[in-house]
């Protein structure tokens, strides 16, 4: 009976040492051979793709809230550019006004022009009944400025650049083919030039 119990244990004892799994053994750490590069590892390229496509977005004009249009500035500037142009076209020719007696203003398009002023009355006597004024002219901001070298006669000229200058700087109330409207620096006298019959406006 003994020695039957003994075999029962023993049968038992076998068993169980062959159902036991073996213990795992501790995973080993691979060195990588010198001068190779290291595998990213899992999800690091998608983490660096995402940071490249975040990094474009905020550069990108849609990224940083930038307009491509340009700005009401830019355009206002660019409007006042292209009317400059059109003016320094329109402008050139003759023109005659009654201010102060007959005036003819001729603007050349290299900048050259003159005006010859016809008087009558006490102002031909204290003055001259005709000066002569050669000047340069230029156009900018809508404004015309003018600048007198000299004239004839020229004592009488000087005399009057020594009380008036010798520039102006006119804003543009109207221009058309026909008519060129300044106003003076007293910012209410205004000068009302009409083309001169027979000079045509420029074709652009």
């Amino acid at each position: 009976m003994r020695l039957y119990f003994v075999l029962v244990l023993f049968v038992v004892a076998l068993l169980t040492a062959c159902s036991t799994e073996p213990a795992a053994e501790p995973a080993k750490v691979v060195e990588p051979a010198k001068g190779a590069v290291p595998a990213p590892a899992p999800g690091a390229s998608e983490t660096a793709e995402e940071s490249l496509l975040a990094s474009g977005r905020a550069e990108s004009p849609e990224g940083n809230g930038e307009s491509s249009e340009p700005s009401a500035e830019q355009q206002d500037e660019a409007q006042s550019l292209a009317q400059d142009q059109r003016y320094r076209q329109l402008v050139l020719g003759t023109w005659e006004d009654d201010y102060e007696g007959h005036r003819t203003m001729t603007l050349n398009e290299d900048g050259s022009g003159t005006m010859i002023v016809e008087l009558s009355g006490m102002k031909a006597t204290l003055f001259a009944a005709r000066l002569e004024f050669n000047m340069q002219w230029t156009l900018q901001g809508g404004r015309l400025q003018k600048r007198t070298i000299d004239g004839t006669p020229a004592r009488r000229v000087n005399m009057i650049l020594k009380m008036m200058g010798d520039r102006v700087d006119e804003p543009i109330l109207e221009l058309t083919d026909d008519r060129l409207l300044l106003l003076d620096k007293d910012g209410v006298t205004q000068y009302d030039w009409r083309r001169k019959e027979g000079s045509s406006a420029p074709s652009e």
